[in-house]
């Protein structure tokens, strides 16, 4: 079987293998050129900081939650730096901060806290942007990847298209496969992940995986062969010396043993798994230590029944909880959305009018699932009522 060796954004082909790299056909692309120039001057600062600049460029990038475009530096394949993010990395890099991989950045999430994260999906129409059913169900999978471990960092899963009230933003761009996402700033994550179309293609680990490797960047984390990428993608240079701008994280291999089993490389195969690697768990514990007891499973609804009139509007229903879960109906005159989510979230009950005077109140039944939970909503609709004139037959 062939060995796939994929990075985080784009597509080559050779007679041996299929590598993926960055490319200019993402949807967030949207001016063709380099927007920044790429001097010897602003290669040597990414140099410094540990990044390997030798196949970097410059693309506009339009926010998910604004429609502003604005322009910034793509290294490494997948990771976006702004002009002003630069200047604050190289800022704290003259103060003499570390900057760290399994390796990290010098900027982290403030923590404790809580991380809310969407998926940019709706039931209703199509877009290119949405995120398709293996990338909903690839990005639950990668939110669990982090709450299981019980960091100082948490996060919370909804699927719709209000962005503004989340921390990351995730959607779906076009292109062959991979991902892209930034660093943290100000002690918040970076506020969007971007995942090409046919990263599906490849089957429900590897989408795990490319989401789970993104939000390792939102929160922080460098690529772990940051001093060599050819170590996993085959080819690629040197991103910096290892004693200039990186420090090891206590507790993982160093440059001469490297795990290999990262989820943070800078190229993965299609063999996957998606999950973390032993050091990968070290790494988060030692940057973000949380409880080292886990919690008991919790989830509660805000309501146990619903009474709607003939045209009552849509009502939201609150969920309680520390584990992902999902929300199902078993009627055809009613909705719900989103349809899973994790943690403490939300989701909209929606009831078709019920014009039809005379008929019997009917009822339906919500079913909200989480490991072991189960919570379940009475939907109770009744008929419109007889107008002036009317009577029942």
């Amino acid at each position: 079987m062939k060995n796939f060796r994929v990075s985080l954004l784009g597509l080559f082909v050779s007679l041996t293998i299929l590598l993926f790299s960055c490319n200019d056909d993402a949807e967030s692309i949207i001016q063709e050129g380099d927007p920044l120039a790429i001097t010897d001057e602003v290669m040597q600062q990414f140099k410094e900081l540990g990044f390997d600049p030798s196949d970097m460029r410059s693309e506009f990038t339009e926010d998910v939650i604004t429609g502003e475009s604005s322009p910034v530096y793509i290294v490494e394949n997948d990771i976006r730096i702004s002009p002003s993010e630069l200047k604050i990395m190289l800022e704290d890099y003259s103060k003499g901060k570390p900057i760290t991989e399994q390796y990290r950045t010098t900027n982290l999430v403030s923590a404790p806290r809580t991380i809310s994260v969407l998926g940019y999906y709706s039931t209703s129409g199509s877009s290119s942007s949405y995120l398709d059913a293996t990338m909903r169900s690839g990005l639950e999978l990668a939110i669990e990847n982090y709450n299981e471990l019980n960091l100082g960092i948490q996060f919370t899963l909804g699927f719709g298209t209000n962005s503004s009230a989340y921390d990351i933003v995730v959607k779906r761009v076009s292109g062959n496969g991979g991902g892209q996402a930034g660093f943290p700033t100000g002690g918040n994550p970076y506020g969007s992940v971007i995942i090409q179309s046919g990263t599906s293609n490849y089957g429900l680990n590897v989408v795990e995986h490319v989401l789970t490797h993104e939000l390792g960047h939102c929160v922080g984390f460098r690529h772990t062969d940051y001093f060599n990428r050819a170590i996993s993608c085959g080819s690629g240079g040197n991103e910096g010396s290892a004693g200039v701008g990186a420090i090891n994280i206590p507790g993982t291999p160093g440059t001469t043993n490297v795990d290999l089993n990262s989820i943070m490389l800078a190229c993965f195969n299609a063999n996957q798994s998606g999950e973390f690697s032993a050091y990968d768990k070290t790494a988060l514990n030692t940057l973000y230590p949380g409880n080292s007891v886990p919690s008991d499973p919790q989830l509660t609804v805000s309501t146990s029944s619903l009474y709607r009139a003939y045209n009552s509007p849509s009502t939201t229903v609150n969920v309680s909880s520390n584990l992902s879960w999902t929300v199902s109906d078993n009627a055809s005159w009613l909705s719900v959305s989103p349809t899973s989510g994790s943690n403490n979230g939300s989701f909209t009950v929606s009831t078709f009018s019920y014009n039809q005077p005379c008929e019997p109140a009917r009822t339906a039944t919500i079913t909200v699932r989480g490991g072991s939970i189960t919570r379940t909503i009475t939907v109770r609709q009744t008929s419109r009522p007889l107008r002036r004139g009317e009577q029942c037959p």
